[in-house]
């Protein structure tokens, strides 16, 4: 009964509070033709155009309350909110047609019970009165016996959602397997194998060695198809480098920005207003006399610390009274009270930040290079229209470097380039998207440079010589290679530790220890694959393993099964059944549904829904 009164109490939230409160009275279906009255139907239920339009408008306010302010229908409709309101009124009209089959409803009593309920349908006595209730009705274009009926069948539908969701409850088995794999514990003992660990040193490769290496991976060292691009760009750092910035625009500029690089000192200030002079007196007094603290007087008036704070904040804050004494408080020390603009208040500061002044010399540089990039950046403009008008007038690439500050270079581009112009996203996808008819094209590049560009030619991917990528060939020879030599290693002396001839902390390299680890813990020492490994691992299991490339030795000593009867296995088995027994029940009562609704006739009304909506805008 407690869970279908609450579902009765959110029906009359929506459904009355809406109507009469948030302007859903008086809404009607102007302007739609009278042979239209449903919008739909499932089964022998109808779904009126009143009750569609209703629900959406209800629907509507209640998002306009979440988001803080009213949406279009437009928006309304990016967000789903009509199919939404439709769903919703075919699920109940579903239920309602399986109540039905079921043979359940409710009597008069239970509607007049929660009738009586409704707060808006009460006298001046608190008791129910009839000419409140037909007022409302009537106010909102509902009659008694609709209105009625809508409880009647919510009141049903709750009924029906009940049978299905109430007392299920996950077997235990379920959650006790939970507890067991969260709340298991292991000792176990793993250590990093490096190339000082070797016992025989790595060797550089041989020619014939590298070769072979290379042949074997010789998509590692493949070229993707690549375009061949020329290009004529003018870069606006390398452009600022060039301009003139005199010392007295650079002081100039400095002035502009004073606020900036001089900053007066500021405290971090808490102000407690109190409503007249009399209560800000009284709670300075029991300051004083050490009856309250601060702390104190915002906890009796229900505030915190974030509540009272002004952030940090200068003198000019302040009127001149309040502002010296605020500025010459001790620190966590309360004062006042003073008059400031919001009546009587008490101050306390909490941090002192003092006065900033950077001088022109530190920062001339810096604004040097800043006033640079503006003027560059004006020069740019007007290369851009001059290399805009001769493009236009059929020039290439080679008569912009003729004629413009741009300048001209080739690049082999693909995915993989992202150095120099290609770190530049604009560039990027102008590079991405050129074709070999393609006329160029200026484009503004993210730095605030211009590029043009022109594909020459399309290679197919292509293997880079050996000679030429020598360096990086050996180096990832060499990583390859010690991955071998170190697992090579970590097997024999494996074998070793199985044999019981070497015990672990003899072989060398980082050892670590963890004691009554779970899976869930990440000590600073251990990656997670590594624990992930040793949760995998039989007690006294010896394992080799390649943590991305750091080959590791683990040993597990001793395993601890879960505690079921710890405080800890308790409240986590509490919260872990009754989400689980929740979600089974979601899951029960939504498979219900989807079969409900699979047996029963639902169809809609397309030119009904559209005209509906079309009051909505």
């Amino acid at each position: 009964m407690a869970s279908q009164s609450k579902s009765i109490s959110k029906y009359f939230v929506w459904i009355l509070l809406g109507l009469l409160i948030i302007g859903l009275g008086g809404f009607g279906a102007s302007g739609l033709s009278g042979t239209m009255r449903s919008v739909g139907s499932v089964g022998d239920r109808d779904i009126s155009i009143d009750e569609y339009a209703r629900a959406l408008r209800q629907e509507l306010a209640q998002t306009a309350q979440q988001f803080g302010q009213t949406l279009t229908f437009e928006q309304a409709q990016l967000f789903g909110l009509p199919q939404q309101t439709l769903s919703r009124l075919v699920l109940q009209k579903a239920i309602e047609v399986e109540a039905d089959r079921l043979g359940l409803s409710v009597g008069d009593e239970a509607v007049l019970e929660q009738l009586l309920k409704v707060s808006a349908f009460r006298g001046s006595d608190g008791q129910f009165s009839r000419e409140a209730y037909t007022f409302a009705l009537e106010n909102n274009r509902l009659s008694e016996a609709e209105f009625e009926d809508g409880i009647r069948q919510e009141t049903t539908r709750n009924i029906v959602q009940a049978a299905v969701v109430t007392g299920n409850v996950m077997p235990s088995v379920f959650t006790e397997k939970m507890i067991d794999f969260l709340l298991e514990t292991r000792n176990f003992t793993h250590v990093e194998l490096n190339e000082t660990d070797l016992a025989t040193p790595l060797q550089e490769a041989t020619e014939a060695q590298l070769q072979a290496y290379y042949d074997e991976n010789i998509e590692r060292f493949t070229v993707p198809e690549s375009k061949q691009l020329t290009i004529a760009s003018l870069d606006l750092t390398q452009l600022s480098e060039k301009m003139t910035v005199s010392d007295e625009a650079v002081a100039a500029f400095y002035e502009k920005q004073n606020a900036l690089y001089n900053q007066p000192e500021r405290r971090i200030v808490e102000r407690l207003v109190f409503s007249d002079a009399q209560s800000a007196d009284a709670a300075a007094a029991a300051l004083k006399n050490g009856i309250n603290d601060f702390d104190a007087l915002l906890e009796q008036r229900g505030l915190s610390a974030a509540d009272v704070s002004l952030g940090a904040i200068d003198q000019s804050f302040f009127g001149q009274g309040t502002g010296a004494a605020v500025f010459n408080a001790d620190l966590n020390t309360a004062i006042g009270p003073f008059s400031d603009d919001l009546g009587a208040a008490i101050f306390r500061v909490t941090e002192v930040l003092p006065a900033q002044s950077t001088p022109l010399e530190d920062v001339a540089d810096q604004l040097r290079q800043e006033l640079a990039l503006e003027l560059a950046a004006k020069e740019v403009d007007g290369v851009s229209a001059q290399a805009e008008d001769l493009l236009a007038a059929g020039a290439t690439l080679e008569d912009l470097a003729l004629e413009t500050d741009l300048v001209l270079s080739t690049l082999s581009y693909h995915a993989g380039v992202a150095e120099g112009l290609a770190a530049d996203q604009a560039f990027r996808q102008a590079a991405f998207e050129v074709k070999s008819e393609d006329f160029p094209e200026l484009i503004r590049l993210d730095n605030g440079g211009l590029a043009a560009l022109r594909l020459d030619e399309t290679q197919a991917p292509r293997p880079q010589p050996l000679p030429e990528i020598r360096e990086d060939a050996m180096k990832a020879w060499r990583v390859e290679a010690l991955r071998k030599a170190l697992l090579a290693q970590a097997d024999d002396l494996k074998s070793q530790l199985e044999a019981k001839t070497m015990r672990i902390g003899e072989i060398g390299g980082i050892l670590h220890q963890e004691t009554g680890l779970n899976r869930q813990e990440r000590p600073a020492t251990t990656t997670a694959n590594v624990i992930e490994r040793a949760f995998e691992l039989a007690p006294d299991a010896v394992d080799v393993f390649d943590d991305a490339g750091q080959i590791t030795l683990i040993l597990v000593t001793e395993i601890m099964a879960a505690d079921r009867q710890s405080k800890l296995a308790k409240d986590i088995m509490q919260e872990i059944t009754a989400q689980l027994s929740d979600d089974l029940s979601q899951d029960l009562f939504e498979a219900y549904v989807g079969q409900i609704q699979a047996r029963a006739d639902v169809s809609l009304n397309q030119a009904a829904l559209n005209a509906v909506h079309a009051n909505f805008q």
